[in-house]
Formats: C-alpha cells, sequence, structure tokens
C-alpha cells in the first residue's frame, strides 16, 4: 500500500429513507442516516447509523423542501460524525445538501456522482448560486479507472475547492482500484439487517 494511504480513511455518509409500515395508512416515512468508515482498500473500520426519524405530518408541512437537509444535516449528519471515534481524512456523500455540514466542520467533504447521471438536487444547487458566490459548486472529474467503472465527478462548494486538490491524488489512487459507490450499497444492506432484528429501527 502507499505510504500516503497507510493512515487515509474513508467515510460515507448518507441519508436513508424507507416506508415506515407501521403507519402505512398515512404513507408515512422513516429516515435513517449511517455512516460507514473505511481504510484506503474499503475494509471498514467503523459504522454508526441513527435511530429511525418519522417526521409527522405537520413537520412535512412546516419544513417543506428543507425537511431533507435539516434531517441530513442537523438530525443525522452531525451527531454521526461527532459520535465517531475515527475521524475519516475525506467524507463521501451521495446527497449534495450534506455539503452543509463542512460549514460546521472541520472534515473535507465531497458530493460525488457518476458520469452521466443526472441529479435534480445539484441543478437546484446550482440554478441558485451565482457565478461568484462561494457557494458555487466547484467540481474535478477521475477518468482513466480500472474496468468498465464509470468516471467519478466530485463537487465540493467553491469555497472549499482546496479539499478536492488536497485530496485529488489520493482519491485517484483509490478509486482506481475500488468503486467509491459500493460502500453505500452497504450501508443500505446493514440498515435493512439492523431493521429486522432490532425493533427500535423499525
Amino acid at each position: 500500500m502507499d505510504n500516503n494511504l497507510q493512515s487515509y480513511n474513508l467515510g460515507f455518509l448518507d441519508l436513508i429513507i424507507s416506508e415506515d409500515k407501521e403507519n402505512s395508512k398515512d404513507r408515512s416515512e422513516k429516515y435513517f442516516g449511517a455512516v460507514l468508515i473505511t481504510d484506503s482498500t474499503g475494509v471498514p473500520l467503523e459504522f454508526r447509523c441513527t435511530h429511525p426519524i418519522k417526521p409527522g405530518i405537520v413537520q412535512k408541512q412546516l419544513y417543506g423542501k428543507m425537511l431533507l437537509p435539516y434531517v441530513s444535516v442537523t438530525l443525522c449528519g452531525l451527531p454521526l460524525l461527532n459520535s465517531l471515534n475515527i475521524k475519516p481524512s475525506l467524507l463521501i456523500v451521495k446527497k449534495d445538501w450534506f455539503l452543509e455540514i463542512r460549514e460546521k466542520s472541520d472534515i473535507p467533504i465531497v458530493f460525488i456522482k457518476t458520469s452521466g447521471e443526472t441529479s435534480g438536487e445539484l441543478l437546484d444547487f446550482q440554478s441558485t448560486a451565482t457565478a461568484d458566490s462561494a457557494d458555487m459548486l466547484f467540481s474535478e472529474i477521475i477518468d482513466d479507472r480500472v474496468g468498465k467503472l464509470k468516471p467519478i465527478n466530485l463537487y465540493v462548494r467553491n469555497k472549499y475547492r482546496e479539499d478536492i486538490r488536497n485530496n485529488i491524488e489520493n482519491l485517484k489512487n483509490i478509486f482506481y482500484k475500488i468503486d467509491p459507490l459500493e460502500p453505500f450499497d452497504r450501508i443500505l444492506k446493514a440498515l435493512e439487517m439492523i431493521s429486522t432484528q432490532d425493533e427500535r429501527f423499525r
């Protein structure tokens, strides 16, 4: 292993939305926050998740479009990161509203998606930012990956563009060998198992 990567850990943070089967008549949903820490080869080092968060109908109406960002950042993301024993060198997310965490954390964070993948959230984010705004997204692409894996797009808020520049070489070495989206599948499967085995997560 590259000496630069021996102590380099990645964090994968996600929000899982599932149907609340106990209240299926109301078509209610429950939200889980989860974070997986791995070493640079993908070996898991630490995993944490929240109990299900079940917003009521009134809360959904009051928060509107801000519900998911609020649940993701304030109720899940920040508490999970603060609970970690192993702090990641870089945090990877699939939902761009998690970028707000960088305002309250010193952990570098990047939003990733594969080339060609559409993202309504990303388009909404860009449309509200001005050309010289510190919140405008700064992006890089990691290409020339092994096999048939698609190029990966990395995004950060413009004022944190050094988060990409300071980590890009390590990410190229890591993503050349592993799929950075695969750990999110592990998170989902782990939560599914926990939900079936522990009634507190139902």
